[in-house]
């Protein structure tokens, strides 16, 4: 508990089960950044930050199982404060994003990142059970149009729906066409590894 100054960089993590990269329990500048994630179940874990800032940057996340971003709970009174995520780019074959705790995520800033889900999503394209307080969710790349359940925040039928509302994502945009130049698309299974 209260780690500072913790850096994790330039790492290729593959087929890692939880976590990719925990930042739990740390408390001031700890950075996960320009790393590549493939077959991981959960890779980036903020389970909580105390306080933060705590850094995910440029990484790199292709074939996720569930929570692309672990902001959870230790117990009573220890939820994530001060977390920011930009620049990343999440490609899961289940969800665009899915965060399943109920715990408030304190002053967060989510922006600048890449969501990639399937092209038909029967569940919610992103689930998001806990609140968010004090956060910022804006300028981030959606792959594929649904429901947009983001909890206490609110719940949209659409993209469109989303950004009308006016509570997240008024710069964020819908993506159309292919994403990636290579042609990546998410894999049908999780269960199908892929190549970094």
């Amino acid at each position: 508990d209260g780690a500072r100054a913790c850096d994790f960089y330039g790492n290729e993590i593959l087929t890692a089960y939880d976590n990719g990269v925990e930042l739990d329990t740390s408390e001031g500048n700890t950075r996960c950044f320009r790393n590549r994630f493939t077959n991981t179940f959960v890779p980036i874990s903020f389970q909580p930050v105390f306080g933060g800032p705590a850094y995910a940057l440029r990484n790199v996340v292709v074939n996720i199982v569930e929570d692309q971003l672990k902001l959870y709970t230790r117990g009573p009174g220890e939820e994530p404060s001060g977390v920011v995520i930009a620049h990343n780019t999440f490609v899961s074959p289940h969800r665009m994003l899915e965060m399943a705790s109920p715990a408030t995520s304190h002053q967060l800033l989510l922006q600048n990142n890449l969501f990639v889900g399937p092209s038909a999503v029967a569940a919610p394209g992103v689930f998001w059970v806990g609140a968010i307080d004090g956060g910022l969710v804006d300028y981030n790349g959606w792959s594929s149009d649904g429901a947009f359940d983001f909890g206490p925040t609110g719940q949209w039928a659409s993209f469109a729906a989303m950004q009308s509302a006016g509570i997240i994502e008024a710069h964020g945009r819908l993506l159309t066409g292919p994403t990636f130049a290579n042609g990546l698309t998410p894999s049908s299974d999780y269960k199908l590894e892929m190549v970094p």
